[in-house]
């Protein structure tokens, strides 16, 4: 039986019509052209994934460690490798297997409040006529601007804008920093329709209907599109994305995507004969957290290839290309903004579908990095949340563990001392040091307390991790 991975039509026949029109050239089929453009993404994607790995090396993993604390901290082993933020307890220890829901909390929280607002109307912007003499009537202008807003409210309806809000308020308040990109979307489709045939002699007559097929635009509207924080790449020194000279937006398609790539004229007619298996995606390249998603959902490592899903990279070049003449010359020709189109798990390997010139207004990259806390302009990621707070919850979640104990399963809370009170541990004369089923005697019932009931001052010497008894008189 067949899987997924074997559903590559590379006979099939593609009709394709193109959305640009002829005045777009699609320089893939130059294959002297090609081999540069392949080149030149594979020096700045390995560049960026240095700078990437670097900073993620740096940070522990930020994006890892900002999904684990969403999901309340309980893959222990990123919990583990955190305790040296918290209370760095010894590894001796037997622990309970405790999370916190600190972080789950504050997202929420300010992912409803900002979608509160975000939908508190249909459509959180409104279009009005600015009314000038001579120029145009204010009826004409009231009428645009009304229609304007219908337009604009029938888009974002059709665009799913609700379900977006929540999922980008979510995200941005998860991470820190989220890209997003808004596009022009246009599908064409062909219609069928009956035409009655009216008689020459008699035009009031209708002799017959013959069916006409015509081609006509099935939607026209923008599209904003959530992408994840680990999908665009590009200089982590460059804060600005109007300002890079590469930006790579990588995500995972299927086959029907690319088809439909190729009928819509966005893609060179013959790519699919040059699409195998090999170009499927091998479960790893450019979405290297996943596996450490799963183990906080609570997952297993699994394998994900074998999905019949094919690694796209979208990318935005400066290239020294002559599109008219097809000519690469980094001397003579000033770089300009191309778009880009590869399947494949490295660019050294992918076959490329689309090269032409940006079609986006301003000769602009469609894609913008928000950020929750703005921070260093001249950096790609903002500070996020999460590092605010990171000390914070790896104090917490390693303190319960401290204070819970796996034999009586009963919560120790931290106690304290007042300085001169006579006590000593169990272990030994004037042993204070804190081990599970530790206890200890005191000689004043009033020289120690429970923290959560009482407020630290300064007489208080010790705060101890244990189960405290009496001396008896």
């Amino acid at each position: 039986m067949s899987s997924a991975e074997d559903y590559i039509p590379s006979e099939a026949k593609i009709e394709q019509e193109s959305l640009y029109g002829e005045d777009v050239k699609n320089l893939a089929e130059n294959e002297e052209i090609t081999n540069m453009v392949v080149d030149a993404v594979d020096e700045y994607d390995s560049r960026y994934t240095g700078q990437i790995g670097d900073w993620l090396d740096e940070t522990n993993g930020i994006w890892a460690l900002s999904d684990w604390a969403f999901h309340s901290c309980l893959n222990d082993t990123a919990t583990q490798s955190e305790k040296s933020k918290g209370a760095n307890e010894p590894d001796t220890w037997e622990r309970a297997k405790t999370g916190t829901t600190q972080f789950y909390r504050q997202v929420n929280q300010k992912a409803a409040n900002q979608y509160a607002v975000q939908t508190s109307k249909d459509v959180p912007f409104r279009y009005t006529p600015l009314l000038s003499d001579g120029v145009e009537e204010p009826e004409i202008a009231s009428a645009r601007a009304k229609k304007m807003n219908l337009l604009a409210k029938w888009s974002m309806k059709r665009d799913k804008f609700n379900r977006k809000s929540l999922d980008f308020a979510t995200q941005i308040h998860k991470y820190g920093n989220i890209p997003v990109s808004v596009e022009w979307c246009q599908k064409r489709k062909k219609v069928t329709q009956e035409v009655p045939v009216f008689d020459p002699n008699n035009p009031g007559v209708i002799t017959e209907y013959k069916q006409v097929v015509s081609e006509k635009v099935s939607e026209n509207r923008p599209v904003l599109t959530i992408l994840p924080v680990e999908s665009v790449r590009a200089d982590i020194n460059i804060g600005c994305i109007q300002d890079q000279d590469c930006v790579e937006v990588i995500t995972l398609v299927g086959m029907t995507d690319i088809v439909a790539g190729i009928e819509s004229g966005e893609y060179r007619a013959n790519l699919i004969e040059d699409i195998d298996k090999s170009h499927q995606w091998d479960g790893h390249a450019g979405f290297e957290n996943k596996n450490d998603k799963t183990l906080n959902h609570g997952g297993s490592s699994t394998n994900s290839t074998g999905t019949g899903r094919y690694l796209k990279r979208e990318v935005f070049i400066n290239l020294p290309i002559d599109e008219d003449k097809e000519k690469w010359d980094e001397r003579k020709n000033i770089p300009k903004r191309f778009r880009v189109t590869m399947f494949g798990n490295q660019p050294t390997d992918s076959v490329v579908a689309r090269i032409e010139r940006n079609q986006e207004p301003d000769d602009a990259i469609p894609i913008e990095m928000i950020h929750c806390n703005p921070d260093d302009s001249d950096l790609l990621y903002h500070i996020s949340s999460f590092e605010v707070i990171r000390s914070n919850i790896a104090t917490e979640t390693t303190l319960i563990r401290q204070a819970i104990d796996n034999n009586t399963l009963r919560n120790k809370p931290p106690m304290w001392e007042v300085t001169g009170n006579m006590l000593r541990g169990t272990g030994g004369q004037n042993d204070r040091e804190f081990g599970p089923d530790q206890r200890f005697v005191v000689e004043d019932p009033h020289g120690i307390g429970d923290r959560k009931s009482t407020r630290l001052n300064s007489s208080h010497l010790v705060i101890s991790y244990a189960v405290f008894c009496l001396k008896k008189k």
